[in-house]
């Protein structure tokens, strides 16, 4: 009997660890403007999220017109995803609220999606004060892996103690 227990609490173990484990998934992305007055000038980047958390930035990197944006002052839109967990579309921006970002006319608002990149515009003449272009790319960076979350620890200790526990009792 206590060989039962210890295998079902050593089961438990192994699902508890697997199922609690997360991956950090970053992605580089590329734009050249295609259109206004910045037509012409390219940007790179990277942006990361944890796949327990996926609609919240962990790690971002963009400089745009010489301001330098991080997870902290850019804005998780959405993050949408196939079937199989690969990432189809985002909305990244630094004027976002709930699940949309947006540009307002001739300001320093920045938007991009999968498909395309706005910003705000100051062209004369022009009506709306943004300009479009179309998407950047973007790639899977290699090398992400599972990383432990906070409450594994916690659950494998948890387990270590209910197992000590019975191997006191027999």
């Amino acid at each position: 009997m206590p060989m039962i227990r210890r295998a079902l609490t050593a089961i438990v173990l192994a699902c508890t660890a697997v199922a609690a484990s997360a991956s950090t998934v970053t992605y580089d992305f590329s734009l050249t403007i295609d259109s206004g007055s910045l037509s012409g000038n390219s940007y790179t980047g990277w942006f990361s999220f944890d796949t327990a958390n996926n609609q919240v930035l962990s790690d971002f990197s963009f400089t745009f017109r010489g301001v330098p944006y991080d997870e902290t002052t850019a804005n998780t839109g959405s993050l949408s995803f196939d079937s199989g967990g690969a990432l189809t579309d985002f909305e990244i921006g630094n004027d976002c609220t709930g699940s949309s970002c947006q540009v307002v006319g001739f300001s320093s608002d920045w938007l991009m999606t999968a498909s395309g990149f706005t910003y705000g515009d100051n062209i004369p003449g022009d009506l709306f004060g943004k300009s479009f272009s179309s998407g950047p790319t973007f790639a899977l960076r290699d090398g992400g892996g599972n990383v432990p979350e906070p409450t594994s620890l916690a659950l494998v200790l948890a387990a270590g103690a209910f197992a000590s526990a019975f191997r006191r009792r027999t």
